[in-house]
């Protein structure tokens, strides 16, 4: 599916690290400047290359720029967007936010039509 392959092989080689990492408390982060509307794109088109069906609208607005872990956010943006669409109940739709409105933050919000059940 695009990029995702080498991305996917890249989360399997980092379990032993995750592993490791929680049994000494901590987790390394690796910051670059990107640009994170940019970066939900990938991860979109990913999704969307596995769920044909499913519609995914990226609104981005203002500046998204940043000095990001590129990896660590690609792996959430996927799962939160994957669960997104997994949980649409019927609804192909799902968005995805990026506001870089404020001065100081970026936010990040993924929208569904689905519910989540009491309990989970």
């Amino acid at each position: 599916f695009g990029n995702s392959g080498p991305r996917t092989l890249g989360m399997i080689e980092q379990l032993p690290a995750v592993t490791r990492t929680r049994a000494a408390g901590g987790l390394g982060i690796r910051r670059g400047r990107a640009d994170l509307a940019m970066v939900c794109r990938t991860i979109i088109d990913e999704v969307q290359q596995a769920h044909p069906d499913a519609r995914v609208v990226l609104d981005s607005r203002g500046s998204t720029l940043g000095t990001w872990d590129v990896d660590r956010l690609s792996q959430m943006a996927s799962n939160w967007i994957g669960n997104a669409i997994q949980r649409a109940e019927g609804a192909p739709v799902a968005t995805v936010l990026v506001d870089g409105r404020a001065p100081a933050a970026v936010r990040f919000v993924v929208h569904n039509r689905g519910a989540i059940p009491p309990g989970m």
